[in-house]
């Protein structure tokens, strides 16, 4: 009677230890719960970047969420798959967007990237915009091959990129380079 008394509460015992769950999904994976908070550049009007759109990419299947901050700017995703993230914040903010924040009237890109974030438990990090004014062509990149104090610029090349949400014509664009100091005009 002991012996099946004891039997009985031994099965009793293992099966409540393995009905209790651990926040896994349906497919037995385990998962968290991880927010990111955008704030604004320090010289803007305010501190939380509301309605930020943020990104996480998982580096190891590359399945991608996408969330918006809220009024406290932060975004909290759910059910994220412990691993290495990237993480991009991003907005483009109209003239009339950004002059309450800054003080001038012009449209402003805002972005902020961390390459490898490592989201193993529940937790928060923190990102910083950075703002970039939007208009005209910039030089992207220059090109070149060739040896210092030779004929080091025979051989380059120079991409230009329009860095405005309007069209611009590349005609009569002109891209010279000043002999005395060889740096492009």
């Amino acid at each position: 009677m002991k012996t099946k008394l004891l039997l009985m509460l031994s099965v009793f015992a293992s099966l409540f230890i393995s009905s209790c769950s651990d926040d896994k999904d349906s497919d037995g994976t385990s998962t968290v719960s991880y927010a990111i908070e955008v704030k604004y550049p320090d010289a803007y009007q305010q501190n939380a970047a509301t309605n930020i759109t943020v990104k996480l990419k998982n580096l190891s299947n590359n399945r991608e969420v996408t969330l918006s901050t809220d009024a406290n700017g932060i975004a909290k995703f759910e059910g994220l798959a412990p691993g290495n993230y990237s993480v991009t914040a991003s907005k483009e903010l109209s003239a009339s967007e950004a002059e309450p924040l800054t003080g001038y009237a012009s449209e402003v890109f805002l972005n902020a990237n961390i390459s490898q974030l490592a989201i193993l438990s529940e937790g928060m990090q923190t990102v910083q915009l950075q703002a970039s004014v939007l208009g005209d062509w910039v030089i992207k990149e220059f090109y070149f091959s060739g040896a210092p104090d030779s004929y080091y610029f025979y051989d380059a090349y120079i991409e230009i990129f329009n860095n405005s949400t309007e069209v611009l014509y590349a005609d009569g664009l002109l891209i010279g380079l000043d002999m005395q100091t060889k740096i492009p005009v």
